[in-house]
């Protein structure tokens, strides 16, 4: 038989992930509709007072099936293309202990034992959302497919490899790279599994990848799952990106409307294109840049996708960028009220990818 050439294996591989991505795509956006149905319904009997439950209880109902949406919502922008991550160094072991308490309930739900073991204070150059979804992934993953009652460990230390997190699901050794001679490797696209769960894999492939790493998954003879997230442990070697400026607030790239008064000038409508809780980029035309200075103030009103309004009482221009087809410029909040500043944060973690 005629082994392919280079240019058909990449042909079939672009096919298979375009395949991939409307396959994961119609299942999660199904699973938006329910769950956001899911929200309105919660939200309405909470208004209901012929209803047996309290309020309350309808309320957490709506929270957990918003939640769950936000989560689908992250996987599929990964998925269809993750983005260049913002690295910054964190402390690895308590995001693990993080991504847990949130998968908790699930696992005590079903009854789930997860014995864990972890390397105390292990730092890493890594983008911190993007690491704490691809561990909520995998830890989701077994939460819905193993067996109830079922016991699994969690292990993250330094290996010869570099940094390693791994899951094994009803393991009967502590360690989980024991044996590994006898494990097979796997495709996701195999598994037996529900859609969302393998979806979650994948997306933590594509955040290990993004930061040179290696994401495996294995069969053992028990035909156990064991699941391996492996990257270099040197910031030097997390390539392309050597240099990584510092920032105060995580930035996220939005698309909002809102309405700016700057001093001295009438009010005018602006689009907000980059967004963190203690700034923004407000894109504007060239003229109207030219027009502002460094250290200007302004209030904002920005609208949410909700229909919420951010209100930004304070806020002084931090830089101008005049030229170009992104020119605009880049402010400082210096005062927000209580509430804005709730919805900004809600806002940027929506966002983040």
């Amino acid at each position: 038989m005629k082994k392919p050439s280079a240019l058909q294996s990449l042909l079939s591989q672009s096919y298979d992930a375009e395949k991939n991505l409307r396959r994961f795509s119609t299942v999660a956006s199904n699973e938006l509709n329910n769950l956001l149905a899911s929200v309105l319904a919660e939200l309405e009997n909470a208004l209901d007072a012929k209803n047996r439950l309290s309020p309350e209880q309808h309320l957490q109902a709506a929270q957990k099936a918003a939640e769950r949406a936000v989560f689908l919502n992250r996987n599929l922008r990964y998925f269809s293309g993750n983005g260049n991550p913002e690295r910054r160094q964190t402390d690895l072991s308590q995001l693990v202990l993080d991504a847990i308490s949130q998968i908790e309930p699930e696992l005590n739900r079903r009854n789930i034992q997860l014995e864990v073991r972890l390397e105390h204070s292990l730092y890493a150059l890594v983008d911190t959302v993007a690491f704490e979804h691809a561990i909520l992934s995998v830890l989701w993953f077994g939460a819905h497919q193993m067996p109830e009652g079922g016991k699994a460990f969690l292990t993250l230390h330094y290996s010869s490899r570099g940094i390693q997190l791994a899951f094994t699901e009803n393991s009967h050794s502590s360690n989980a790279s024991d044996s590994s001679s006898a494990h097979k490797l796997c495709s996701l696209d195999t598994l037996v599994a529900d859609n969302m769960s393998v979806l979650g894999l994948h997306v933590a492939r594509l955040i290990t990848e993004s930061h040179s790493g290696q994401f495996r998954c294995l069969k053992t003879s028990q035909n156990f799952t064991q699941v391996f997230l492996e990257f270099p442990a040197e910031a030097k070697l997390n390539k392309p990106h050597l240099y990584q400026e510092k920032r105060r607030f995580q930035r996220v790239m939005v698309n909002l409307n809102a309405e700016a008064h700057f001093k001295g000038q009438p009010k005018q409508r602006v689009k907000i294109v980059v967004l963190s809780v203690g700034g923004a980029f407000i894109a504007m035309s060239q003229g109207a840049v030219e027009r502002l200075n460094t250290g200007d103030t302004l209030s904002l009103q920005i609208l949410t996708e909700s229909g919420s309004v951010i209100q930004v009482p304070m806020a002084r221009v931090a830089n101008t960028h005049p030229m170009g087809e992104n020119s605009g410029v880049g402010v400082e909040f210096t005062e927000v009220d209580p509430k804005g500043k709730n919805l900004l944060a809600a806002l940027v973690r929506t966002h983040a990818s």
